[in-house]
């Protein structure tokens, strides 16, 4: 029956490792000599008949001559190396009684182990990554053994193989390629329990195969027999070595394992939380975790970012002494000062701050999460805080001894806020939702919208009382705040972004009730308001003028750089009120105090409107944009939420208008907006036919939210509405009709424009005789309405006239829409390989703030035309080209940039999914520094790292890692970029 094979699916796998001599054997090898041939003949025989046996009839065999006794001259005798594997391992289930298998300590377990089984031992630690699967199988405890051989084998299968493996070393250390050392040898899956002491011995010792209902029932009633005889030895183990040799001891007997598995079996235990309180003070928990040079974060990293792990080794340890403290404290609030708890979670937070750097350094290697749960003191907040309110009390005053988020880096929050249950994010963010700035840390849970239990989850009731008492204080805070930005911030998230306003199912009574009040149209809207039954025609548009801080006066003189924003800024307001410009120069100040410059404006009015709305482009290093509403009032301040400007922020404000007349402007956000009807009429308005739909909002106080329409201001209107004219009646028809053939580009009016200049048929479908175009995109030129930016792929043909198959043309073009006229023009041959491909998607244009120089702003256009070949281990895509206007012709200042990337970390380029997979993938932003170079600004590149783990060593696949590094910085040279 025991055959070695099949001994994985009938009996526990056990593991080992030491080097100890075999001098430290309690058992002498005088009495083993005393042992003859044919006794010890007799004793593997009827160790081989019990490896014949069938487990389960195990307590029925007869023992004739293994006797313990003799049994235990067995295993101390000469005979004993020449026998097998399995005769060793087998011959274990019979010292269930007597004394072969007594200890005192784990690290006698470790040497009497080595002195069984030297070269198991020897060949597991040999391994590239050490484990003791197929290595050693030991079987037991059975029910009918003793106390304390039952502790023994108890104690080898449930304690991390990291601490035989290493016995003169912290067992908490971690390697790369090691990830399975902390699972104890009983375990059967890569489940976070399975690395529980506790669990371990009462679920796992003695598991025997059970192929009947009855057989179960015995199986685990033997089970707990077995657990109940064995926890009070180990128990009284632990406490007579702690109090014996303290924390002197490594490997298994390091005193930090023991309390983490001594208060995994008896939390309660008061002996445990005066022995904690005793040796607290040997750990130095408030030492720094990091002193060297070489770890910190701002260094570079050594081969694969391994230096420095001795000291974030250590961080790990402390982690599992403060999970060990917390499950103590809980379970015996008695044992300990009524200072504990919050002791105790301070000095999380101090452990939490030591971990950052380790993080940050080595990747998920030593993330508290994930790879290092089994020593993660937060999550016992996390089984516990649910049960326990002074807990939640004491975690939320963590969160505040803490002190304000800040910025975008949550990392010291973010354990406690991940495991204190959905209510605690949502308690936290209510304490901190007006904070300024704010903090991308303060993230509400956000899932407060059930209005019942289902009849089925009752257990959910307790949850969801919860969820909708906070989900009442959310709405009140809403209804009570001045704060327009908190306001939108708790609409969109409690509305899906408006969305559950509008769909299907109808919203519930209390939302209903919200969006009645706060919201009038969805946040994507076109030309004519769906409910408000407004339109966005000519006569309602407010008009751009954008311009650049000059360089000069008018006389040609240059003035100082803060008197010539200063008076720049000030002509912004020409014709406005001393208010407004009281408040500019306040602005203009500040700003020459901070010496940062406004490298662009623009300013959106309308001849009938009090107001005026600003952007102001700042040149610092994040590229800031600063929005204003100017009027009789003054200047004020807003902001504009992110879900507007579109994913990596490649909308545009397009319109400005204010539809209700109520004085608050409406905002749209597009890559350009307009409707075009896909006919002859496109060229004749010459339309621009960039997008369909634009993101919609209304500025309210100190930001940019819903649109609310205010119909009961009509006779405060500020804008005077003109007699309907003829040209508005066709307007009105034009946009019902543009709605049926919504094109991406007015290729009509583009065609007359270019086709002979490219000698390209602009006839797009591809199924259309001759038609070259492949890709087509179009976009508002940033600084003049009056212009279209255009970029395409094409075919090439050869002289036969057949398309080439090897490359394609690219042209880029500025031209004046309303001239029919081409300004600018580049034009280039595309080679196609195998790592690149070109379709209908392939471009964008991308007019950011790419502001290089006073008065030079150039165009970006984005190739998404890489490709990786099967079985790759890398790509690039994403490629930027930046083009500025010089005379006719657009030049390239910054060529084939790959924006997007992806490179295989770790793992076979060709995965069957079975097999680990470490992906990075990076997306790149470009930063306009103030710094110059030769004249033209230097260019921040910076890397949005996502690095994603599949199919790990545990079973399960990583929670990505984030990391945001500045990549490198391009300077120019001759007018152009160099440095990527």
């Amino acid at each position: 029956m025991m055959l070695q094979l099949t001994q994985i699916q009938t009996r526990s796998w056990i593991f080992v490792l030491s080097f100890l001599p075999a001098l430290f054997l309690l058992t002498g090898s005088a009495q083993a000599a005393s042992l003859d041939e044919a006794s010890s003949k007799a004793i593997v025989q009827e160790i081989q008949a019990m490896v014949k046996t069938r487990e389960s009839k195990i307590p029925e065999f007869v023992v004739r001559e293994a006797t313990p006794e003799r049994i235990n001259l067995f295993y101390n005798s000469p005979q004993l190396s020449q026998q097998t594997t399995i005769i060793r391992e087998n011959g274990l289930i019979f010292a269930g009684h007597g004394k072969l298998l007594s200890f005192n300590k784990p690290s006698d377990v470790l040497a009497k182990m080595e002195a069984w089984f030297p070269d198991e031992l020897a060949a597991t630690r040999a391994m590239k990554e050490p484990r003791f699967f197929g290595k050693i199988n030991l079987f037991g405890p059975y029910q009918d053994w003793d106390a304390e051989p039952a502790a023994f084998i108890a104690l080898w299968k449930c304690t991390p193989q990291s601490a035989w493996v290493r016995p003169a070393a912290n067992p908490f250390m971690r390697r790369r390629g090691q990830d399975l050392l902390f699972m104890p040898g009983a375990a059967n899956s890569s489940a976070v329990q399975e690395y529980d002491f506790a669990h371990c011995i009462r679920q796992r010792i003695g598991f025997q195969t059970a192929f009947t209902d009855a057989e179960v029932v015995r199986m685990q009633q033997d089970s707990k027999k077995v657990a109940d005889k064995v926890v009070p030895v180990l128990v009284q183990k632990f406490t007579q070595l702690l109090a014996t040799s303290r924390c002197s001891g490594t490997g298994p007997d390091d005193c930090v394992l023991v309390m983490r598995q001594w208060a995994s079996l008896a939390p309660a235990d008061t002996a445990l939380a005066k022995t904690m309180q005793a040796l607290e003070a040997e750990l130095a928990l408030d030492a720094p975790a990091v002193t060297s040079q070489a770890s910190l974060p701002t260094q570079k990293a050594g081969k694969r970012g391994e230096d420095g792990l001795p000291q974030f080794d250590d961080v790990l340890r402390r982690a599992a002494y403060l999970r060990a403290k917390l499950q103590s404290v809980l379970a015996a609030p008695s044992a300990w000062p009524a200072s504990a708890l919050t002791t105790t979670l301070q000095q999380m937070t101090a452990l939490r701050i030591a971990a950052i750097p380790a993080m940050a350094h080595n990747g998920q290697l030593y993330e508290i999460d994930y790879r290092n749960e089994a020593v993660n003191p937060w999550a016992v907040v996390a089984e516990r805080i649910d049960r326990s309110p002074q807990l939640r009390d004491a975690v939320l005053a963590e969160l505040q001894h803490i002190g304000k988020p800040v910025g975008d880096d949550c990392s010291l929050f973010s354990q406690w806020l991940t495991h204190a249950g959905a209510g605690m994010n949502s308690e936290y963010a209510l304490l901190h939702l007006a904070d300024k700035p704010a903090s991308s840390c303060v993230a509400p849970n956000w899932g407060l919208r059930q209005d019942k239990v289902p009849a089925e989850q009752p257990e959910k009731a307790e949850k969801s009382e919860s969820a909708l008492e906070l989900r009442g204080r959310f709405i009140d805070y809403l209804n009570h705040t001045e704060s327009a930005a908190v306001r939108e911030l708790i609409l969109d998230k409690l509305t899906s972004n408006g969305s559950a306003c509008f769909g299907k199912p109808a919203p519930a009574v209390w939302l209903r009730e919200l969006c009645e009040k706060w919201i009038s149209e969805p946040q994507t809207v076109t030309l004519k308001l769906a409910r408000s039954k407004l339109v966005l025609d000519k006569t309602q548009q407010f008009s751009k003028k954008s311009s650049v801080q000059p360089l000069a006066d008018a006389s040609g003189v240059v003035k100082q750089a803060g008197q010539a924003q200063s008076g720049w800024l000030a002509k912004l307001l020409d014709g406005m009120s001393g208010a407004a410009l009281s408040d500019m120069q306040v602005l203009a100040a500040d700003l020459e105090k901070r010496q940062i410059k406004v490298q662009e404006a623009a300013v959106w009015r309308h001849p009938r409107h009090a107001n005026r709305m600003l952007e102001l482009s700042l040149n610092d290093e994040q590229a800031t944009r600063l929005f204003f509403i100017a009027g009789p009032g003054g200047m004020k301040a807003f902001s504009v939420p992110a879900r507007f400007r579109g994913g990596q922020g490649q909308n545009n404000l397009a319109q400005v208008s204010d539809l209700d007349g109520d004085g608050n402007l409406e905002l749209w956000w597009a890559e350009s907006f307009n409707i075009c009807a896909g006919d002859a009429g496109d060229k004749k308005r010459r339309a621009d036919c960039s997008a369909t739909s634009a993101d919609m909002g209304e500025v309210s106080g100190d930001s940019l939210t819903y649109f609310v329409r205010s119909p009961k201001a009509a006779a405060a209107k500020t804008i005077v509405q003109p007699a309907v004219k003829k040209a508005a009646a066709d307007d009105a028809a034009y946009v019902a009709q543009a709605r049926l053939e919504p094109q991406t580009c007015n290729v009509a009016l583009l065609a007359d424009t270019l086709e002979d200049k490219l000698h390209i048929n602009f006839a797009f479908s591809r199924n259309v005789e001759n038609g070259d175009l492949i890709a087509l995109v179009c976009k508002s030129h940033p600084l003049h309405e009056d212009r279209t930016v255009v970029a395409l792929f094409h075919d090439l043909r050869n002289k036969k006239g057949e398309v080439r198959e090897d490359a394609k043309g690219f042209v880029m073009a500025v031209i004046n829409t309303n001239k029919q006229q081409l300004l600018q023009m580049y034009r280039e041959k595309v080679e196609l390989d195998a790592s690149t491909r070109i379709y209908d998607g392939s471009l964008r244009l991308d007019t950011a703030r790419y502001n290089l120089a006073p008065g030079l702003r150039a165009l970006g256009v984005r190739m998404n035309i890489g490709h990786s070949p099967k079985c790759a281990d890398g790509g690039i895509d994403d490629f930027l080209m930046l083009m500025i206007e010089e005379g006719k012709k657009l030049r390239p200042v910054l060529k084939n940039m790959a924006m997007a990337g992806w490179r295989l970390i770790d793992g076979p380029p060709c995965s069957r999914g079975d097999k680990l997979i470490v992906t990075d993938n990076v997306e790149r932003d470009i930063v306009v520094l103030p710094g110059t170079t030769n004249g033209w600004h230097d260019l921040q590149v910076v890397a949005r790292h996502t690095i994603t783990t599949d199919n790990g060593p545990e079973g399960e696949n990583a929670k990505p890692v984030l990391k945001t590094e500045i990549e490198t910085i391009l300077r120019a040279k001759d007018k152009q970029y160099y440095g990527w």
